[in-house]
């Protein structure tokens, strides 16, 4: 037998994207054995690819163990809403890796500002007063810089500008031209963002 041949047969990864394929459509449906079929094929795959993104950070298995988790709980969470966007031409160890490692960069971003927290807590005890902790400016730049350049445009001179001169403001798409729904997209796109950093 040629040894491509082979190979294909122990990879065999039409076969598998099939099996992965009616596991997720059975899963989305409700099935419980399917849930637990999906999740012995992957989770040693996952916790592997935990690790790696791990690597440096000083994460321990009970870190892995926990952050693995996180990705099957948000997987089943509002009636498997997010499982539902997997691709199926796409690999499902990608889809759970992509999962995971913004799983991870929450954990990594939440610790951060405990830590900033802390910091500006204990600083405001020892000034005798109170400040704005370092953690606060950190956060805002980063909120910031995950703006596009539109969505920025739109906050400093719709919402601020706004807000700052009351009624007197600019009118929902006057300076921008927008539609109403390009300025609903708007401002829901930049609360999303700002939600992830005020997770606290």
């Amino acid at each position: 037998m040629d040894y491509r041949a082979e190979l294909g047969a122990v990879l065999d990864l039409d076969g598998e994207r099939e099996v992965v394929n009616d596991l997720v459509r059975r899963c989305t449906g409700g099935e419980h054995a399917a849930w637990s079929a999906l999740f012995t094929r992957f989770q040693a795959r996952l916790k592997t690819r935990v690790r790696v993104f791990l690597r440096g950070q000083g994460g321990d298995s009970s870190l892995v163990d926990e952050i693995a988790a996180q990705v099957w709980l948000v997987l089943l969470q509002r009636d498997a809403r997010l499982l539902r966007q997997y691709q199926p031409d796409r690999s499902f160890l990608a889809f759970l890796a992509s999962i995971a490692r913004y799983e991870t960069l929450v954990r990594f971003r939440s610790e951060r500002r405990r830590r900033g927290r802390e910091n500006g807590e204990r600083r405001a005890s020892i000034n005798g007063g109170v400040i704005l902790p370092e953690y606060s400016r950190v956060e805002l730049e980063e909120f910031l810089a995950s703006l596009t350049p539109r969505e920025r445009d739109y906050l400093e001179r719709e919402l601020i500008s706004a807000a700052a001169h009351g009624n007197g403001g600019a009118q929902p798409g006057e300076d921008l031209s927008l539609t109403r729904a390009n300025h609903w997209q708007l401002r829901h796109r930049i609360r999303r963002k700002l939600r992830q950093y005020l997770e606290w």
